[in-house]
């Protein structure tokens, strides 16, 4: 009988072993890092999901808000254009009415007429009988 190994004993590694080893170590240790740079991406993804949605949400606070300003603008240019158009209106009758010195001067005829100081016709009449 040859000298047969226990087989509780250790054999010594092969070469190829060695290989299939370091190539596992490196494949395992590329896996981890293939996991750790998937959960980064995961991560940023996230958070670019968010800023769009953030962005997108602001973008359409903007847009009400703008609208909300140009209705605004709107109406204050409608009102301005109703005002310019009463100040015109204002200013034609103005030009119609009676200067200053022309109603100095009919106050003064109306002055010397003293409509109290007239008679009327029966007072005419009256003072006609008595003489």
């Amino acid at each position: 009988m040859p000298f047969e190994k226990p087989p509780f004993e250790l054999e010594k590694k092969k070469p190829e072993d060695a290989a299939i080893q370091s190539t596992s170590v490196k494949v395992s240790d590329l896996s981890r890092k293939l996991r750790m740079m998937e959960d980064r991406y995961s991560r940023i993804k996230k958070k670019t999901e968010f800023n769009e949605s953030s962005m997108i949400n602001s973008e359409q606070e903007f847009n009400k808000e703008l609208k909300i300003l140009i209705d605004d603008i709107n109406s204050l240019k409608q009102e301005f254009l109703d005002l310019n158009e009463n100040v015109s209106i204002l200013k034609d009758e103005l030009s119609n009415a009676v200067s200053r010195h022309d109603f100095r001067s009919l106050q003064k005829y109306v002055n010397y007429w003293d409509t109290f100081k007239f008679i009327t016709e029966k007072d005419l009449e009256k003072y006609i009988k008595e003489e």
